[in-house]
């Protein structure tokens, strides 16, 4: 699978495994490599290096949904939100289990600038980030 953070594209290596009538889909690169089996996710929810992590993580997740096209997507917590977005305009249905109701982690969008830096990491556009994306009282030039 190929990903793209920042302007640079990214080989994420992937592994299937079928057993009965389930596919599984392993994805290897050394973003996730870095965690481990006691800590599976970054430690902090709001910098870049976590904002890479689920950048990669959800880019895989549309990428695999494109590979398999399931009839639904269950997002896992919101750390895959993100993925169905990769999709547009295609749509899929959704369901959302959400493991806390506390959200550890928030990437500041305050601006034009710091818009484009998510949409960057996250390889999103701006006007789907405008359009998808909670953001009160900012004007984005699309």
């Amino acid at each position: 699978m190929k990903v793209t953070i920042i302007g640079v594209d990214y080989l994420i290596r992937v592994q299937y495994h079928i057993v009965r009538n389930i596919t599984y889909v392993l994805v290897d690169a050394p973003v996730f490599r870095a965690q481990t089996k006691a800590e599976p996710y970054p430690p902090r929810m709001d910098d870049v290096d976590s904002a890479i992590y689920y950048s990669a993580w959800n880019q895989c997740i549309a990428e695999a949904m494109r590979r398999f096209n399931p009839d639904i997507y269950h997002i896992n917590d919101y750390h895959g939100t993100v993925a169905p977005l990769h999709l547009l305009p295609r749509t899929i249905p959704v369901c959302l289990s959400l493991h806390n109701a506390e959200f550890q982690g928030l990437w500041p969008m305050r601006n034009t600038a710091e818009v484009e830096e998510v949409c960057s990491i996250y390889n999103l556009t701006p006007e789907i980030a405008k359009t998808y994306v909670s953001l009160p009282n900012l004007h984005i030039e699309c």
